[in-house]
């Protein structure tokens, strides 16, 4: 899955959840488990999901792998840390890079 598609597949189950919210670890982790990812079958998984369930999906719903895969290391690489000053630098990267400003 590319970044784009991952960012709709999580648009997509907080828009159906409304009491779900996607936060930067979130989005950062499915960044990193993403590119490993077939979008057509993780899309069929949601939707299916979505019939079935009033719940949103945890990722273990979405995906074939085993439990030990699904835990990449989620440390700060340099740029992801922290607030520095302005609004721009207070924004997760993956924030920055998908924003319209």
């Amino acid at each position: 899955m590319t970044r784009a598609e991952i960012l709709k597949l999580l648009v997509l189950i907080e828009s159906v959840y409304t009491r779900f919210v996607t936060k930067d670890e979130m989005v950062l982790f499915w960044f990193k488990i993403g590119p490993n990812l077939d979008c057509e079958k993780v899309l069929g998984k949601v939707r299916s999901h979505i019939r079935k369930s009033p719940y949103p999906p945890s990722v273990e719903d979405l995906i074939d792998y085993p439990g030990d895969m699904l835990m990449p290391s989620l440390s700060c690489t340099a740029g992801e840390s922290g607030i520095i000053g302005n609004r721009q630098d207070s924004l997760s990267p993956w924030m920055r890079e998908y924003s319209i400003r």
